[in-house]
């Protein structure tokens, strides 16, 4: 169980993407990286263990409104969780209209937020591999945005569910 603890650390930390490498290439040489680090990985375990807390109360609440068993509700994951099971759950809820948008408010950030991580990464390497690219960044994000819109596109499409599996 320590092992999967600390592949879902390693996987939401986004270690691999090099997100992190990338803002780190804006720091100072002499910077107190450990210091950050651990704040940062203490951060994210403790949002992790929080919305955990979140969403099975969440979850334990929608199965015992509707009288089945939770462990229905708790084996969904992923896109199920997120735009069927919660929605569920929020809609029974009172002031749901409120929570519900803020819930999807939510999911919007973290999608955007997302996005730009993963945008900065490839900028930040070609800036750092041919520095004369420093003085075009706005260039550099215009041409990356507009190939990651066009390498999306088949995704957009009703056959992108065949990709997915």
């Amino acid at each position: 169980i320590w092992q999967a603890a600390a592949s879902q650390v390693f996987f939401s930390l986004s270690i691999s993407f090099g997100s992190l490498i990338a803002y780190s290439a804006a720091n100072d040489f002499h910077n107190k990286f450990f210091q950050q680090m651990c704040i940062v990985v203490l951060c994210d375990c403790f949002t992790g263990v929080f919305a955990g807390f979140a969403v099975f109360a969440t979850v334990g609440f929608l199965a015992t409104s509707l009288g089945e068993d939770v462990e229905t509700y708790a084996r969904s994951s992923g896109p199920s969780l997120a735009f069927i099971t919660y929605p569920q759950a929020l809609a029974k809820m009172p002031a749901s209209p409120f929570f519900s948008v803020i819930f999807f408010l939510m999911l919007l950030a973290l999608g955007l937020g997302s996005q730009f991580a993963s945008t900065d990464v490839p900028i930040t390497a070609l800036m750092e591999f041919f520095p004369s690219y420093a003085k075009r960044r706005t260039f550099l994000v215009i041409i990356t945005c507009t190939l990651f819109y066009l390498f999306s596109l088949p995704f957009a499409c009703p056959v992108s569910i065949v990709y997915d599996q």
